[in-house]
């Protein structure tokens, strides 16, 4: 009786091996270019993944107020009572706080999170003059957040001649 030995070229062999090597080509091209695609991934989360999921930024107990600006559309659940105006959200603060959540950008002032435009967000940061760090900005990310919302948002500060490190980019995600 013969015993079978095993052929790395039989067909199933191959079939096996470049499936192996394809996932593992997708992965290495995935962590080489990063913020290119839909941002449809998972996005950077750097969070454990434990927890209840009520404490997110999206979930506080006061409503946040609504920004006022040319394109932006009447939101429901947000107070018309608290809202800003883009003259408003261009004035000079210390340091501009940006939280990104899926695609949506945010200011956090307190305890309140304003949704933003991006035109109106990056001309909020321009305006601002630098703390005595250099800092204009600071944007923390929700686990829930996309790598696309995060390069627009650099790509249109550059655009607007914001110089890149007066822009901190948190490296853990809020929760």
């Amino acid at each position: 009786m013969k015993v079978a030995r095993w052929n790395p070229f039989q067909l199933k062999n191959l079939v096996i091996l470049a499936l192996i090597l394809g996932i593992v080509a997708g992965i290495w091209l995935g962590d080489l270019f990063k913020g290119l695609g839909f941002g449809l991934g998972p996005g950077l989360g750097g969070g454990s993944g434990a927890g209840t999921g009520t404490d997110s930024p999206g979930n506080t107990s006061a409503k946040p107020a609504k920004l006022v600006t040319d394109d932006s559309a009447d939101l429901v659940g947000y107070d018309s009572t608290d809202t800003i105006s883009d003259s408003t959200a261009s004035q000079s603060i210390s340091l501009v706080k940006v939280l990104i959540d899926d695609r949506e950008y945010f200011i956090r002032r307190g305890e309140k999170t304003l949704p933003i435009g991006l035109d109106a967000l990056v001309t909020m940061i321009e305006g601002t003059k630098p703390n005595e760090d250099g800092l204009k900005a600071v944007v923390d990310r929700t686990a829930t957040s996309r790598v696309s919302a995060e390069v627009k948002l650099f790509d249109a500060l550059k655009a607007a001649g914001v110089q890149e490190n007066s822009v901190y980019l948190a490296p853990q995600s809020v929760d």
